[in-house]
């Protein structure tokens, strides 16, 4: 039984943790998306392509973006499939945002986690209602039986949340200052405004000690670097960001740090566009310059994108991803 709970616990954990704080999306960073020329896009659908055993599997969905008239994202799912000896088991994330008086403010988010597992289906809801200046004022949490569980704080939230998931006690060594976070998860394709975004402020919690950080910003001539510290003042990631000259982010240098403050993973991202200004190449390097990953993008006449590709270290295919749009 407890093996069989596994894969849920951990969708429970991962969700909660990205979800808490999120911070309404960036409205800009849908359009160029969601407005093919004088066409606008209604649902857009990823299918993705992965290597099986013998040569890649058949394309399935994996995410859904639905667009409002006014071009705002309203709901976002996101699909995962994993194959046992029982047959496939299928997880669901669905994020439903609703818009307050502000064209682009948003008043409340509601996400559902649905998990089948050996034909079992778990659900779990989680609300989140946001100020005017886009700060979470409360989280709700929907019981089976129709109840609802309110805390003030994201910290209380997800600590219930793991303690429920656990079936156990969780230490708290959180603070209780709200939490900033990314906006809204997105797909690959979705142009993001790094500019105004970063590393969420998240609790991190080693095996021994569980600890809070805090994010900081410094501006540079050509970009800027977001930190993320823990109350002892030990940076535990850095993300230091440069753009081009029309302002599009150009490279990413990404760095975690162990207790001691040292370095232990690094990665480069190298960002190349178009003359339209669409992102048309990603490569993803190592510290010592070597490549990760390659992701390469084709667009259609208006614009849209149509097709991607994940390359390997040695140019092998990891994952194929094709686009469709529905229009209003």
């Amino acid at each position: 039984m407890k093996l069989r709970l596994l894969p849920l616990l951990w969708l429970i954990l991962v969700c909660c943790t990205k979800g808490v704080g999120q911070r309404p999306p960036n409205e800009s960073s849908y359009k160029e998306l969601a407005s093919g020329g004088s066409t606008k896009v209604k649902i857009a659908r990823t299918y993705t392509s992965e290597p099986g055993i013998l040569k890649m599997q058949p394309f399935v969905l994996t995410q859904e973006l639905s667009f409002d008239e006014n071009e705002r994202l309203i709901s976002e799912k996101t699909f995962t499939y994993s194959e046992t000896v029982f047959g496939v088991d299928t997880s669901m994330v669905m994020q439903e945002l609703f818009y307050g008086e502000g064209k682009h403010q948003l008043s409340f988010m509601k996400k559902t986690f649905i998990n089948v597992l050996n034909k079992e289906r778990h659900k779990k809801e989680i609300g989140y209602e946001y100020t005017p200046d886009g700060k979470v004022a409360r989280v709700l949490f929907y019981q089976p039986d129709g109840t609802i569980q309110e805390w003030e704080t994201e910290e209380e939230a997800l600590l219930a949340s793991l303690k429920q998931a656990r079936g156990q006690s969780v230490a708290s060594g959180l603070d209780n200052k709200s939490i900033s976070a990314n906006s809204i998860s997105r797909s690959d394709w979705v142009y993001r405004d790094r500019r105004n975004s970063g590393p969420a402020r998240r609790p991190v919690v080693d095996q021994a000690t569980p600890m809070a950080t805090t994010i900081q910003h410094e501006s540079i001539a050509n970009g800027y670097i977001t930190r993320e510290v823990s109350s002892t003042g030990k940076v535990v990631s850095e993300q230091r960001v440069l753009l081009n000259e029309k302002k599009q982010v150009s490279h990413v240098i990404t760095s975690h740090h162990d207790l001691k403050g040292k370095a232990t993973t690094v990665s480069i991202t190298n960002h190349v566009y178009d003359a339209a200004g669409r992102e048309i190449e990603q490569t993803v390097l190592d510290k010592a310059g070597k490549l990760n990953v390659k992701y390469a993008h084709t667009y259609d006449d208006q614009g849209l994108l149509i097709e991607s590709y994940w390359t390997g270290r040695k140019g092998k295919v990891l994952k194929r991803m094709r686009y469709s749009y529905e229009f209003f």
